[in-house]
């Protein structure tokens, strides 16, 4: 069986949290940076992300946006509909206020909620093994 798109969106969050769970991964103002050269368009050699960049290195885009995969921007749309207060991802992780603790705790919860999407399709077509 195929994996879902939940499910590698899933996945593809649970790599980005994983990757900017170390502040010296995550960056504010910048899609991706490596030293002090701006990666935006090449996130796969990027040292540090933004929330945003995360999902694209880890979904394999060199570049946020351009070949945009389902996946990812699923990813994208859970981390969004968890920051609602702001108007996109960018705006969340760049605002003065936002830090470190709060882009992973909103992984946190953007993983939460795209598992429990995950579990539903699993219960749906009468699998039990669901778990990422």
């Amino acid at each position: 069986m195929t994996a879902s798109i939940a499910f590698r969106a899933a996945k593809i969050l649970r790599g980005a949290r994983d990757f900017i769970a170390d502040p010296s991964h995550w960056v504010k103002f910048s899609f991706g940076m490596k030293g002090d050269e701006c990666m935006d368009d090449a996130l796969q050699d990027a040292d540090r992300v933004c929330s945003l960049g995360a999902i694209g290195k880890v979904a394999g885009l060199d570049c946020w946006g351009n070949y945009m995969t389902d996946e990812a921007f699923l990813a994208e749309r859970c981390l969004l509909g968890v920051v609602a207060d702001f108007s996109s991802v960018p705006e969340f992780n760049d605002a003065n206020e936002t830090t470190h603790g709060d882009v992973v705790a909103a992984f946190d919860l953007a993983i939460e909620e795209a598992c429990k999407v995950v579990r539903k399709e699993a219960e749906a077509d009468g699998q039990k093994d669901h778990t990422l």
